[in-house]
């Protein structure tokens, strides 16, 4: 299975991280948002991708 996953992000998406993104990964992100700690946070995009989006200079 993990070299079907490495495979895959190698040929298919490429990111910083060389995995798919785990749903706990996205759900710790979701927690975050919806805590208290996030009560300042305002139109904010916050990309839980690994680094597949990330701007090069």
């Amino acid at each position: 299975m993990r070299e079907i996953e490495a495979g895959a992000c190698r040929h298919f998406i490429p990111d910083d991280i060389g995995r798919l993104g785990r749903p706990e990964e996205i759900a710790a992100a979701v927690a975050s948002l919806a805590s208290p700690h996030a009560d300042y946070v305002s139109c904010a995009m916050i990309r839980v991708d690994g680094g597949l989006n990330r701007s090069v200079p």
